[in-house]
Formats: structure tokens, sequence, C-alpha cells
């Protein structure tokens, strides 16, 4: 499962101390970039291996209220089978931060994934007391997931790492494909999109973070 890539972060930071004690680590370290590139690429492999590239995410159960002219329309919108897929495209996005201080080492990383796309195998909204069902998929154009780690080693070579926070950072620029809208469709995805950009989203970093976090 993804919760091993960190699992593995904490191996290679271990791994990294033993090649930079009593070097000053204020940028980039590109023996050390390289290092958690290749333990990335190996968290990559696991999970194609064991089929782990998927997550199950919440379901939406809403109501809402849109006004048009003079109206108010009134409806109801819900979802099951959440999924969250493409695990396999993670990477690294940004050159990671290397600080030392004192006996430790701070270790921050930034990750993302290439693809990402989320969805629902069955949506149902009713709006206006007309019933309609779906299949509902968003892909999400941009998005970040920071992990900050300290490594506080002794004078005999121990190496003690903490996981002091994994953080989505960026989650946006949703884009939804949905079936079965019908003549109503304009209200009904105006509604989901606004769902997505101002709520949804931080279940969406929520499921993520739990998934990443030991």
């Amino acid at each position: 499962m993804v919760i091993n890539m960190l699992r593995t972060t904490l191996f290679v930071s271990c791994l990294f101390v033993g090649v930079a004690v009593g070097h000053i680590l204020t940028k980039r370290d590109s023996n050390a970039e390289a290092l958690i590139d290749e333990f990335i690429y190996e968290t990559v492999q696991d999970l194609q291996k064991n089929k782990e590239e998927q997550i199950t995410i919440p379901d939406i159960h809403e109501k809402f209220e849109k006004k048009v002219s003079f109206f108010k329309i009134r409806g109801e919108f819900n979802t099951k089978g959440g999924w969250l897929r493409n695990l396999t495209t993670l990477q690294r996005m940004a050159p990671s931060e290397f600080i030392q201080e004192g006996n430790s080492i701070i270790l921050g990383i930034t990750l993302g994934l290439k693809e990402l796309e989320f969805g629902f195998n069955e949506y149902s909204a009713e709006i206006l007391h007309i019933g309609i069902h779906g299949t509902m998929r968003v892909s999400v154009q941009k998005n970040s997931i920071y992990i900050h780690l300290t490594m506080t080693f002794d004078d005999n070579g121990g190496c003690k790492t903490t996981l002091d926070k994994v953080e989505v950072k960026e989650l946006n620029g949703f884009q939804a494909d949905m079936t079965g809208l019908g003549r109503d469709g304009d209200i009904i995805y105006s509604m989901v999109a606004s769902l997505l950009a101002n709520k949804y989203h931080k279940d969406i970093e929520r499921s993520l973070t739990k998934r990443l976090t030991p």
C-alpha cells in the first residue's frame, strides 16, 4: 500500500544520514535526490505489483439550492462507489529540502501524482422532482503532497526518524465527466463543479493524507 512509501522514505533517510553526517545541508544535494527518486521508483513498482494503485474515497450526500432568474431551484445529489486512482504515477515534484540543525537533519519532500482521477460508480440527482443518474469521473489537473521528516542521529551512528507532517498542498483544476445528465445537465454540472471546488476536495485531501500516514 502507499503507506509503504513513507516507511521506505524513512529507511532512505537513515541511509542518507550515513553519508551526510558532518555535511551542512542548506541546499539541494543531488546524491540524496537521486536516492529519494530511486526509492519512489521502487515504491511505484510495489504498488503495481500488489495492484494497489486505487483507494476508496467518501461518497457524497448533498442537498443544494440554486437561484435561476426569480426562482430558487432545490435538489439533491448522492454518489456511491467512490474511488481515486493512478497512485502509480507518484513522482517528486520539486527539489527536496535538506537542513542540518545540531544532531538533526530536517528533510522536506514534495510529491505528486502525474495523473490523478477520482470518481463514482454511480451518482443520482433529483431536481424539480425529476431524477437522473449515471457515472462520474473527475480528472485533477494540479496536485502536490508535502512530507516533512526529522532525522536525529547519535554518536554511535544510530538514527531515529520522525514523520512530522503529511500535507496535501495543492488539489485543484477539477474537470468532471458525467453521464446521464439530460436536459437539466447545466444546472447539475454547475452544482457539482461548485461542490468539488468549495467542499469535497477536503474529503479527497483527508483520504490521501490518511492513506499516506502510518
